[in-house]
């Protein structure tokens, strides 16, 4: 079934951080999720650049 990884805003922000743990993860995962609450909260975020509005 593989890595299945369900991302929750800390690990979005770190992510976006380039945080070379959750990088690695992400990078090992087959399956990347998030909630559509994270979502909203990030495209509602004013100073995110098109690169971290692609990300999440």
């Amino acid at each position: 079934m593989g890595i299945r990884l369900l991302l929750d805003t800390n690990a979005i922000i770190a992510l976006l951080n380039e945080n070379a743990s959750v990088t690695e993860a992400t990078n090992n995962a087959d399956s990347i999720f998030i909630s559509v609450i994270n979502e909203l909260e990030f495209k509602s975020f004013s100073s995110l650049s098109l690169n971290d509005i692609e990300v999440v």
